[in-house]
């Protein structure tokens, strides 16, 4: 008996006041799922007509994560999704990722570190470095639980969370 292929959950359309936000996931013909037998979608499988999707200079309809205005990854339903940051430059990747999998299962952490952005934006941060990023969970209401408590302490750091719904974000410095 040949195995079942892996089961991939369809996307979820989420709208905010602001900007519409519509993505539609095509599965590949041959899913290749990880050694825990899941597999993670390819963003070449999803068309994000979402206005940062279309605005994206590196590819028209190509996901981007922009921080000043984060929008969800397509591949996951936004309410298992948040926005996390300002992030300080002298944290780890690894640290990052055992504080956010301490309070739940992820499934995706991306953190962005663009130097030409943080020079530009320095206004807003001052002279520290900052990393920004988001993080997929499992369960939405990790999510959500993360979302209400406003932040997830990352070794001497409280690191903020945000929905990300298209809408600016707000930095306190």
């Amino acid at each position: 008996k040949e195995p079942s292929p892996p089961v991939l959950e369809p996307p979820v359309t989420t709208s905010s006041p602001a900007r519409p936000i519509q993505t539609s996931y095509v599965p590949p013909a041959n899913p290749k799922p990880n050694k825990n037998g899941i597999v993670k979608p390819s963003l070449e499988d999803v068309k994000d007509d979402s206005l940062v999707a279309m605005t994206n200079k590196h590819g028209k309809g190509k996901y981007w994560f922009k921080s000043g205005c984060p929008t969800p990854d397509p591949r996951w339903s936004a309410c298992q999704q948040l926005m996390i940051g300002p992030i300080p430059g002298d944290v780890e990747y690894s640290t990052l990722r055992s504080a956010f999998l301490s309070k739940g299962h992820t499934i995706h952490l991306f953190i962005q570190n663009n130097q030409a952005w943080l020079e530009k934006n320095q206004e807003k941060f001052g002279k520290k470095q900052v990393k920004f990023g988001y993080v997929v969970y499992t369960d939405s209401a990790v999510a959500s639980r993360l979302l209400s408590q406003g932040y997830v302490m990352v070794g001497h750091a409280k690191v903020a969370v945000k929905e990300m719904d298209g809408q600016p974000a707000l930095f306190v410095n």
